[in-house]
């Protein structure tokens, strides 16, 4: 009797994505030593649902807001949703929450399982696509390239927008493939709610409209007629549903959406355009070197066949690389939208190879790009870096020392230093927790400032003196007198790495700053 594999293998790419999604699940999440979590956006989602009030119909959210507000509804409505279940205590009261920090956190672990949900679902429709417009085989293959790829892995640790965009986008993009083959009206309506909705997760969804009208050219009826029109008129109605305060409040709604298209066309951190840095830097870690290769191979091999789904998925792809790379973003989770297309034509690509290469690449990248994403969510399994710092300054550094931090404490710190007073005390009536255990000096990248102070201790990461230090005379001074002139020494060093079992990846100084995040080093200097 033959054995029917193909529901064995997708139970199994099942397993191997949401083993490796779930796993770490619990990184950076607020405890009784920190507050906030670990992941320096996610405190926006809970700006954003304390500032939005639905029952007295305020949707507006905070000024400055990168993005339209769907998400965070999103997120609020599972919130509301577990407390209604009894799984959450729900409450206006931050103090509430400063002395029930599990509750607290169970905010945060919503919303990493809405990204789990988002990107799990995410594989199933690229694994539509490539069954319907390809092959059976290419819809497998890419389903099982998606499950490990590390881009994906990861975001689905976090709860921000990236990972629900790109759902959003990959229906979107479905729904368009069925324009262009079907045309049938419902088609049309459908990608205009999917396409409304992914603009309402994140404004980098915007530009897919065009897609959506290529798709339609590319069917080659009337340019203009009943169904694309339907199509635009879908889309601003689940737009506007998704981010009401674009329709009830379209003054803050304009000083919100400005800066993010000079975001868009200047960059976060930009170093200026650099057309190869999404390839080299940003798809380099989160595709994996074998599937980012395989990609490029796809890339070529769709230009050389031009079938309309080709002409479709390049174009997005190509569009978005440019914004990417005019703007100089150094940020890898900004590639989660046009990661599965890159993924469809990788496995498409793989799939006219002859079996006996198949045989060989397949298991080899599937292995490789697995250890990976492995290793690398390993590192959120356990203390971090800043919770060994901090567990070893408590327990070595006397109370009440001067310790000096290059800036302001941020995700890197260790929470003694400042991260759990700094909640207390902005949100405590009681005095006993205004009180740090440490005496902490701000230094703000200022020589003169540790000459004036001269601290005992200084605590720093790489984060400040490598990834996201000012370029000035007066930085470089100042990380000259920390590290170069003999006045202080390093007295402790708390790191982590991508590591499983054998295997290890050893961390670079080229890591994008996000893909820094669960990894930072923390250095304890002494001065002399």
């Amino acid at each position: 009797m033959k054995i029917n594999w193909k529901p064995v293998l997708l139970i199994f790419i099942l397993f191997i994505a949401l083993f490796l999604r779930l796993y770490g699940i619990r990184w950076g999440l607020p405890n009784k030593e920190h507050f906030y979590s670990y992941y320096a956006d996610e405190y926006n989602v809970i700006n954003t649902l304390q500032t939005i009030n639905i029952s007295k119909f305020n949707f507006t959210p905070p000024i400055p807001m990168y993005n339209p507000t769907f998400y965070y509804f999103l997120v609020g409505a599972a919130v509301k949703f577990s407390s209604m279940l009894g799984l959450i205590t729900l409450t206006t009261s931050k103090q509430f929450y400063l002395f029930n920090v599990g509750e607290y956190a169970k905010i945060y672990l919503i919303g990493h399982f809405i990204s789990v949900l988002m990107g799990i679902l995410t594989m199933c429709f690229v694994y539509f696509i490539g069954k319907i417009y390809y092959s059976e085989k290419t819809g497998i293959l890419a389903a099982l390239f998606f499950s490990v790829v590390p881009l994906s892995v990861v975001s689905c640790h976090y709860m921000e927008p990236a990972v629900t965009v790109t759902f959003w986008i990959t229906l979107t993009m479905f729904f368009a493939l069925n324009i262009i083959y079907s045309g049938k009206t419902k088609w049309y309506i459908l990608a205009g709610a999917s396409c409304g909705l992914a603009m309402s997760s994140k404004y980098t969804a915007i530009p897919f409209v065009a897609i959506v009208t290529l798709a339609h050219i590319l069917r080659k009826d009337k340019i203009i007629n009943q169904n694309i029109i339907l199509f635009y008129i879908t889309v601003i109605i689940f737009f506007a549903f998704g981010t009401p305060y674009s329709v009830l409040d379209f003054k803050t709604f304009k000083l919100n959406i400005v800066p993010f298209f000079k975001r868009a066309t200047i960059g976060v951190g930009s170093r200026g355009v650099n057309w190869f840095n999404p390839i080299t830097r940003l798809l380099y870690y989160g595709l994996g070197f074998p599937i980012l290769i395989l990609s490029i191979c796809g890339i070529v091999f769709a230009l050389i066949k031009r079938e309309k789904s080709d002409l479709l998925l390049l174009s997005w792809i190509f569009f978005y690389y440019y914004i990417q790379a005019q703007a100089g973003f150094n940020i890898v989770r900004y590639q989660n939208e046009y990661t599965p297309f890159l993924i469809l034509l990788a496995a498409r690509f793989v799939c006219d190879m002859k079996k006996y290469i198949q045989v060989t690449v397949i298991p080899l990248c599937f292995f490789i790009t697995f250890v990976f994403s492995l290793s690398y969510v390993n590192m959120m399994v356990g203390p971090t870096p800043q919770d060994r710092a901090s567990t070893w300054i408590s327990n070595n550094i006397k109370g009440g020392s001067k310790i000096g931090v290059i800036n302001k404490p941020y995700w890197y710190s260790p929470p003694v230093i400042n991260m759990k007073y700094f909640a207390l005390s902005r949100y405590s009536e009681n005095p006993e927790y205004n009180k740090p255990d440490y005496k902490i000096v701000d230094l703000e990248y200022d020589p003169a400032k540790l000459e004036k102070e001269k601290p005992a201790y200084i605590v720093t990461s790489d984060a400040e003196f490598i990834l996201n230090r000012p370029i000035t005379p007066k930085t470089d001074n100042l990380i000259y007198q920390m590290f170069s002139s003999g006045k202080y020494e390093e007295i402790k060093r708390f790191e982590t790495f991508p590591h499983f079992l054998i295997f290890s990846f050893k961390k670079k100084d080229s890591y994008p700053s996000d893909w820094e995040f669960p990894c930072p080093t923390i250095l304890i200097l002494k001065k002399k």
